[in-house]
């Protein structure tokens, strides 16, 4: 969260309808997407949050349907239960929680919110374990001098529970205060949590782990914890990504990092047909670089940093 938080909020007719989102996902499920992830911003704050995900959830095509939240809405209620539950019910398959210390000094200073919110977040990392049908992964940004020596925590935090933690290099974005010495790098995250070890523990690589071909990930076992790495700065994954992302206000983005974007939304409210939509997807796919939104590596990022928008009106 930026230190000034976020004040310039995007006005509520300019972010896209639950029909509208519904309508977009069902033209790239046509293309053959099988993954749906409703990211934000922060997801949960929509109320119609469980509509969205049935109706997606019922598209033909759609095999998977993920959330990706801080977690502190998870567990409110609503209706007859809590809002995890209903999103359950309707279809949902995954949800990553996005957590960056399990120390509550710490997390209020990263988040801006109470420290005491930090229990909140466990309490609803635990609910979607609870759940048999529910894939969960905990998603940490590490820095450096913040909660880089947190590594070996988190790992034995959710061992043997069949929740999955994901280490980030962290990336530079708008107003985020990134820089290089902050960065730690995947080698250094390993040497981190084999310097943490207790004797008898043994952490290795699981190749096999990696089925997917365009999975962003570099997986690892400890003892009974499933750690995961994603490497975008120090040994990006471009050449086999094949994930595309629609903001809130309809913006598609083809990178992550590219300050480039279409919008679906004025399209949409243009009256064009679905076909008309899926050739704006792909004129869009056409001009995408081949790495980093066309910049070169950590530094040349940071430098056009700026103009991206802030990574909490991007989604995580």
């Amino acid at each position: 969260m930026p230190a000034e938080g976020v004040s310039d909020l995007t006005p509520g007719g300019e972010l896209l309808s639950a029909g509208e989102i519904e309508r977009v996902a069902s033209v790239f499920a046509r293309a053959g997407a099988t993954k749906v992830r409703l990211t934000g911003g922060e997801p949960t704050l929509r109320r119609d949050l469980t509509q969205i995900c049935g109706a997606i959830a019922a598209l033909p095509g759609v095999e998977s349907v993920g959330v990706t939240t801080n977690g502190i809405n998870l567990l409110r209620k609503e209706g007859a239960g809590a809002l995890l539950d209903n999103l359950v019910d309707a279809g949902l398959t995954s949800v990553n929680l996005s957590l960056d210390s399990l120390d509550a000094t710490k997390f209020a200073a990263l988040t801006r919110r109470p420290g005491k919110t930090l229990d909140r977040v466990l309490r609803a990392v635990d609910a979607c374990a609870a759940h048999a049908t529910l894939k969960t992964k905990v998603n940490c940004v590490v820095m450096r001098g913040e909660n880089d020596d947190e590594l070996a925590a988190f790992a034995r935090r959710w061992a043997g529970t069949g929740v999955e933690v994901r280490f980030i290099e962290w990336m530079p974005f708008q107003a985020n205060d990134w820089s290089a010495g902050k960065l730690v790098a995947y080698d250094d995250m390993l040497g981190a949590l084999r310097s943490s070890l207790a004797p008898g523990e043994r952490l290795y690589q699981r190749d096999s782990d990696a089925a997917d071909p365009h999975d962003t990930t570099r997986w690892w076992r400890l003892g009974g914890a499933k750690l995961g790495f994603i490497t975008s700065m120090t040994d990006h994954f471009c050449g086999g990504c094949n994930r595309v992302r629609v903001t809130a206000d309809g913006s598609l983005k083809t990178c992550l990092f590219g300050s480039d974007s279409v919008s679906l939304r004025d399209v949409l409210r243009g009256g064009a047909s679905d076909a008309d939509l899926a050739a704006a997807v792909h004129a869009a796919l056409q001009k995408k670089h081949f790495r980093h939104g066309g910049h070169g590596g950590a530094e040349d990022l940071a430098k056009h940093a700026g103009e991206n928008r802030h990574m909490v009106r991007i989604g995580g």
